[in-house]
Formats: C-alpha cells, structure tokens, sequence
C-alpha cells in the first residue's frame, strides 16, 4: 500500500510538473504574441526617457525640466497668437538609427530627425491633424501661424519605431501613408520592414498617428513594353505579357480605381479609421508618365471621388506652403531634397526654411546680405557682398529664383537693381504662382516685354523696342508694378511698356530669371538693393 501511495505521488507530482511546463510555455506564447511583451517595445520606452532627458537638455533646463517639461510644451501652443496663411507639410521616409547608416537619398539619421523636431518645438512649430489641415483649407478654421503637419511614408517599421518617443515627448502628430497590401494584407505579421496590422493599429490608439494610404499593391514598378521596360504602377498602362499586348484605357481605368479603392478599404475596415488622404508613390500623379500622358488627368479625376486630400512632393519652381482652398493636390517639402535649398538637413536650416516661408508683408526690402527665402527654381543661386547672384548650371542654360512667403500678394511694385556681365536677356517677374502662372517684364538689348504665362499658356507679349545696352554690364533699376489687371515694366524708373493682366493671376509673389538667348553657357545676373512696395512712389506715377 505504501509503495502505491508513493508511485501515485509521483505520477500527480510529475503531472503538476507538465502542467506546469505545459501553462509556462503557453504563457511565453501568448506573451510573444502580446506587442506590449516585444522587444522593440520596450526599447521604445527606453528610448522616450532618453529622448525626453535630451529635450530637456536641448531647452536649457537639463533633468530639473524632466517634470516641468510636459507642461511647457503644451503651453508653447497656446502662445501663438498670430493665425497661418499658409501650411507647410513635411515628407519623411526612414529615421535611420543604425549608427553604421550610411547616408542615402531617401532617408534620415536619426540624430538628425530628433534634432530637427527639437528645433522646430522650440521655434514654436505645432502639428496638426488632417481634419485640421482639412477645415483650415477650407475656411472652417484659423490655426496658429507656427503650424505644419508631419508625415512619413510607406508604413516601414523605422519610420515608427525611432519616431514614436519623439512625438511623445513633443507632444506632435504625424500621418504614416500605408501601402495596405504590404502591411494590412495575410502575411502582414511576418515581415520585417512594413509595419503589421496590430502594430499600426497600436499606432492610432496612441493618438499620436493617422493612417493614409500609399496604394494598396501600387507602389512597385511594372513591365510596361515587350522589352522590359519598368514603369509607375499608377501612370502606366501595364504590359499584358500573357495576352503579349498592352492595357487599354478601360482596363487602365478598372485597375487603378480598384486599387485606390480597396487601400481606403482596408484602413477604414481593418483599422477602423477614416482614410483621408492619399500619398502618390514616388510624387508621381501622372506627370512622369512614360506610356501614358492621359493619365495626368484621368488618375486626380479617380482620386478625387476617393480622397479629399491626395499628397505630391514640391517641384522646384513652387512655392513650398499650401494656401487655402482647394486641398485636394497638397505640397509637400521633401526632406532629402528641399532642404538642400538652405544647404545641409540641419536642424537650424529647417527652421529657417520654414520662417522664411511665412508669409512677408509689404512694403517690403532686401539688401541680399543672406537669403531671406529665396527658393532656387533651376540653375544656380549665390549671396555675396549684399548681392544676389543668379547663374546657369551645368544642367541648366538658364537661372531661376522666387521669393517664399509671397504668394498671397496683390498689388505692389517690385523694383531691383541688375547688372547682367554675361548673357542676352533677364526678367522680373510679378504674381508669379509657379512656372505656368506668372506675369513678367522681360529685358534684353534691344527691347523691353510684358509676358505672361497662364495655365501653362504663353500669352502675346506686349513689347517696345529700344536700345537698353543691358547686356554690357552696365547697372540699371528695373522694375515691374502690377495693380489690379494692368501690368507696367520699368527700366531706370521710367515706364516703358504695359498690359492686361490675365485672369487667375489675381495675386501671387516676385521672381528673377536670367537666360542667353543663344543658350550660351555661363550666364549669369546680379541682383542687389530689392523694394517692394504696396503702391507706386509719387515720382513714378
């Protein structure tokens, strides 16, 4: 009977046993499962602490900031009390913080991108959501001047993991455009570079992200001839290999609106969220078309009945806010290319580039003695000596620039001083929009023009032939004045030629552009002692 009793113990102790092993082990799955017991976590907490110590470093208080830090940020916002014209959006990519990173073209250090946010929380930049950006683009809301949003595309894990404690300490927002069918689709929970459905889902209940879309299978590039030629899933038309022909416009039509459809699909229905906006893969909205040029104006008009807000990277001849109105095609400043403007992806040049985008008031100088927000549109552009200098390149035979925070403006005269050493002609230009809307005073040797370009058109210029000798190098004061729909160029503070302004060019900022006519290279202008001036001087009218 002993032995019996014993031999029972020892099976009801060895079952406790796998009982036991059996609880422990389902236990480390369910935990393995659980995204709060993952490592990547944890680092994340780690990595908040360490980037909210780093803040406060950063704002002059050191660790005695750590509590009081929280409750200056929130009240950084309410001290805004100017209200924005305008709404710069920023494009992010990868937060690299492999300190083996070798710099690419697409993404970012991570040291960079933690200084570059603490900069602009001190300059006293907030984010907004796009239901804000929405109502303020539509006139529903006024926003504090300092205002932008924050996004990142094609839902990578390093745009998130990095970034995350971040906007937790700043108390900022931001949008991950997602391609659904890498992140929301079966194998979701397996892959290592796009984020998975639970994760972003923990993304939203932070708060702190709204998801987008980036297509949902349409951001790979696509057989588009016989001969293995790739191109744009969305401007394309696709080559059918099996059938050996290529898509028509119908199918064209049917495939991309599928796709479009079901990525807001998937984030409305596997998220449960809106979907409110939508990033082009690559920027590219049909302007990069190679089989297809139509697709310009047939993918936006898809969009539209989709997206209320769809999302392009600036070109270089744009201005880089988004003004009120229509919110449909965004801008959005790339942060591995539009920065260079203001030279390296430092914090401090950010900053700069988005103060010298707010909007300037009139009357309004520049002595050139840095740049103040001259946006290079194409050649080369130097500040020396209180002088601007505008030069071709070895890509381009002519040279461009605009002045950033002048949009909204109305009436004004512009008036500058040039000297051109070497080339044939140059121009002012006057509520200049991008490169397809302008109003402008050309100036060669032997005439002075009014042109103007509306909807990407070339309107008849205006001209009065004359002898100027401004291509000798001698130095002139040329001017434009637009005033209601009459335009009127200058040279040495007299009138010399004027013309009807062309509808849709109701307001809009300054620009300078100098060419060869023989499109020789080296080229250039100077430019110096700028004034704009809200109405003509007394002595000029």
């Amino acid at each position: 009977m002993h032995n019996f009793n014993l031999k029972m113990i020892k099976i009801i102790l060895v079952i406790l046993m796998l009982a036991v092993v059996f609880v422990m082990v389902k236990g480390i799955g369910l935990l393995k499962n659980n995204y709060y017991w993952r490592t990547p976590y944890f680092v994340m907490q780690y990595d908040f602490i360490k980037d909210k110590i780093a803040f406060a470093n950063y704002m002059n208080g050191g660790i005695s900031d750590w509590f009081r830090s929280s409750k200056n940020i929130s009240s950084s916002q309410a001290s805004q009390e100017e209200t924005a014209k305008s709404i710069p959006v920023l494009l992010y990519h990868g937060v690299m913080k492999d300190p083996n990173w070798k710099l690419d073209d697409v993404n970012i250090s991570l040291e960079d991108f933690r200084q570059q946010m603490f900069a602009l929380k001190k300059a006293g930049y907030q984010t907004i959501t796009l239901e804000e950006y929405l109502d303020f683009m539509n006139g529903k809301r006024a926003l504090p001047a300092k205002s932008f949003m924050l996004t990142f595309d094609d839902g990578r894990k390093d745009s998130f993991y990095p970034v995350d404690p971040i906007l937790k300490v700043l108390g900022y927002t931001a949008v991950m455009n997602v391609i659904t069918g890498r992140s929301l689709g079966q194998e979701n929970e397996k892959g290592s570079f796009h984020l998975s459905q639970i994760e972003l889902q923990k993304m939203t209940e932070s708060g702190r992200w709204e998801m987008a879309s980036h297509t949902e299978n349409g951001h790979d590039y696509e057989k588009i001839s016989p001969s293995d030629n790739a191109g744009h899933f969305l401007s394309d038309k696709l080559w059918l290999a099996s059938e050996n022909r290529m898509e028509t416009d119908t199918e064209y039509f049917d495939r991309v609106s599928k796709d479009l459809a079901a990525s807001k699909a998937d984030i409305q229905k596997k998220l449960g969220v809106k979907a409110l906006a939508f990033a082009y893969p690559f920027g590219d909205f049909g302007q990069e078309s190679s089989n297809y040029p139509d697709s310009q104006n047939i993918l936006p008009g898809i969009l539209r009945k989709i997206f209320p807000v769809t999302f392009y990277q600036t070109r270089g001849s744009e201005f880089l806010n988004n003004y009120q109105g229509d919110p449909f095609m965004t801008r959005r400043i790339d942060m591995k290319s539009e920065i260079n403007v203001f030279s390296d992806a430092s914090a401090k040049n950010l900053v700069n580039l988005l103060n010298n985008d707010m909007e300037k008031s009139l009357d309004y100088t520049d002595n050139f003695e840095k740049n103040n927000g001259w946006l290079q549109g194409w050649g080369t552009l130097a500040f020396s000596k209180n002088r601007m200098t505008i030069s071709d390149s070895p890509t381009d035979d002519s040279g461009m620039t605009f002045l950033g925070g002048t949009y909204l403006w109305k009436d004004y005269f512009f008036q500058v001083r040039a000297s051109l050493p070497k080339g044939g002609a140059f121009a002012l230009a006057a509520r200049y929009q991008n490169e397809d809307n302008y109003a402008a005073c050309d100036f060669t040797d032997i005439h002075v023009a009014f042109a103007q370009r509306a909807g990407n058109k070339d309107e008849p210029d205006k001209e009065q032939l004359m002898q100027t000798n401004l291509t000798n190098g001698r130095i002139a004061d040329i001017g434009i004045s637009v005033q209601g729909d009459k335009a009127t160029c200058y040279l040495d503070g007299k009138p010399v030629t004027s013309g009807v302004i062309e509808t849709g060019l109701e307001n809009g900022g300054i620009g300078i552009k100098m060419w060869d006519i023989n499109q020789m290279k080296g080229s250039s202008l100077i430019v110096s002692d700028l004034k704009v001036m809200a109405a003509l001087p007394a002595v000029q009218k």
